[in-house]
């Protein structure tokens, strides 16, 4: 039994096994299995194409979501087990959540899963890793960054995601590129620098140190620092 594919009516349809059909061509969709281990196909429409997983067109066909819930787990943990027995609907955190408890996740966590979907939010707006890690209390942004990527992938945002991230850089890189002084704790101003990271190298220090210190209008290493404005 095959049945329309939501958003796609009359252009393909899937069946309770997980085959993939274009009405138009009558033919089977092949499809691949991703890097991150889950099945996937795309759909064309209106001359577009739409990358999607087999299982989210699984659960969307065949599995009720009177909860509206956003996102579709595998039970077992086994990415290719696209069996609808082994499909349910999941939040967000509770997805992130099963991927450490069985193993599918690499990395410890290191952050309340609860927060996981809207710290994604914030890159995705721009907001810089470094400043959500240090908000968390996070010693590093790497584990977070795959982390998020991880939710990214599985909610279909990869590519927002990549660029929100990027932007937040270079809006970090310009940040770091405008002149600042450097006073002592009296007032007196000890020396110009053109930049955050011409200030590091004085001082020999991370320009990451001395931009916290810019941020939260607080000392680092026995000086003040201001913003030089024009």
């Amino acid at each position: 039994m095959f049945i329309d594919i939501k958003g796609f009516e009359g252009l393909y349809s899937i069946s309770p096994c997980g085959e993939i059909r274009s009405i138009y061509r009558k033919t089977h969709l092949k499809g691949w299995t991703e890097k991150v281990g889950y099945r996937a196909v795309s759909l064309w429409k209106d001359g577009q194409q739409h990358r999607r997983t087999v299982h989210s067109l699984l659960a969307e066909a065949f599995i009720p979501n009177p909860l509206n819930l956003p996102e579709v787990n595998h039970k077992d943990g086994v990415k290719l087990n696209n069996s609808l027995g082994n499909l349910e609907w999941v939040s967000g955190s509770g997805n992130i959540r099963h991927a450490f408890s069985s193993g599918l996740a690499k990395y410890s966590p290191i952050i309340d899963y609860e927060k996981v979907p809207d710290i994604l939010q914030e890159v995705l707006a721009g907001i810089p890793l470094r400043d959500i890690a240090s908000r968390e209390n996070l010693s590093e942004t790497s584990t977070l960054r795959k982390l998020l990527k991880r939710e990214a992938i599985r909610t279909g945002q990869l590519e927002a995601f990549q660029k929100g991230a990027k932007a937040a850089n270079r809006n970090l890189v310009q940040e770091r590129s405008q002149p600042i002084v450097q006073k002592t704790l009296t007032g007196s101003t000890v020396q110009n620098h053109v930049s955050i990271n011409e200030a590091a190298r004085t001082i020999d220090c991370n320009p990451a140190a001395i931009f916290k210190a810019l941020k939260y209008a607080r000392p680092y290493r026995g000086y003040t620092w201001e913003r030089q404005h024009a």
